[in-house]
């Protein structure tokens, strides 16, 4: 696990801030819509702080990038929280730390009926390089929805995220076998099966786990070392399409006790497909929709 940011450390970028000369800015790119709107009399500003925001522009189907660069007092992890303002539906955006892809489909569903209501987004947690980062928030597809500012956090210390594809699986993976838990990334999803299983772009580090199919005990173990003893609230970020319920186990030696049922019902894919991802995925592997990533 990487080491934690220091505690204490919050840093806020304005998505208009252009002004590099702090260490922290922001900058637009793409010639196709994307713009800053500072103007009082917006009503779509009326919420933002500065009355300022980026916005992405309306019928773009992508290729727009806001980028955010600022340094990082320590290399370790941070978590990030964008706030943005978005009217119906879900406009997703690519996510890049540091020019690496993190998050292919960045969900941001609507905040209100119109674009006048700022919201933020759940944290995010990342691992930073000490000195300079970039994050990089790009159009793939479709419009992107209107930011306001990025944080940018020590991450919280009773908070833990755990990701699929580092699960301790059970019964052991086999890519050619759909009862088991098995690892989905861009380089094995070729290999499951008969190379015609979908991938679901979105998930944070391109990667997730692929629940085993009709397999009722099947399980997928993790471990957490807390630093604080307590109630905790455990969610889960995922993709079907059709509800599939599963049960959170605490095991405590040889004891078990059901904590509670996941009803993980069927999620709604966004209006279309990322533009970005022919050159990474088979087509074999590419359904006509992706799938929504929900918590």
């Amino acid at each position: 696990m990487a080491a934690a940011a220091p505690i204490g450390f919050s840093l806020r970028i304005q998505a208009e801030d252009d002004d590099a000369s702090d260490g922290a800015s922001a900058s637009i790119s793409g010639d196709t819509g994307i713009a800053v709107v500072s103007d009082p009399a917006n009503p779509d500003a009326a919420d933002a702080e500065g009355n300022a925001y980026v916005d992405y522009g309306n019928g773009v189907a992508g290729g727009e990038s806001l980028t955010f660069t600022f340094e990082a007092p320590e290399a370790g992890e941070y978590d990030l929280v964008l706030r943005y303002a978005m009217g119906d539906g879900n406009r997703p955006l690519r996510l890049d730390v540091n020019g690496e892809l993190f998050d292919r489909m960045f969900d941001l569903p609507a905040t209100g009926d119109d674009f006048t209501n700022f919201e933020l987004t759940q944290p995010v947690r990342v691992t930073l390089a000490q000195g300079t980062n970039t994050i990089t928030l790009t159009s793939n597809g479709a419009s992107g929805p209107n930011i306001d500012y990025l944080e940018i956090t020590a991450p919280d210390p009773d908070r833990y995220v755990v990701q699929g594809e580092d699960m301790l699986l059970s019964p052991d993976e086999d890519v050619d076998d759909t009862g088991t838990n098995r690892v989905a990334t861009l380089d094995s999803i070729a290999d499951f099966t008969n190379n015609n299983e979908t991938f679901r772009v979105g998930a944070e580090g391109a990667g997730y786990l692929d629940w085993a199919f009709g397999n009722a005990n099947a399980s997928a173990d993790f471990t957490l070392d807390v630093a604080t003893a307590g109630t905790y609230t455990v969610s889960v970020t995922y993709a079907t399409s059709d509800p599939r319920p599963l049960d959170l186990i605490l095991v405590d030696g040889a004891t078990t006790t059901t904590l509670g049922t996941f009803a993980f019902a069927t999620t709604t894919a966004p209006d279309y497909y990322p533009d970005d991802v022919e050159s990474d995925l088979d087509a074999a592997n590419r359904p006509n929709q992706s799938s929504q990533w929900e918590g």
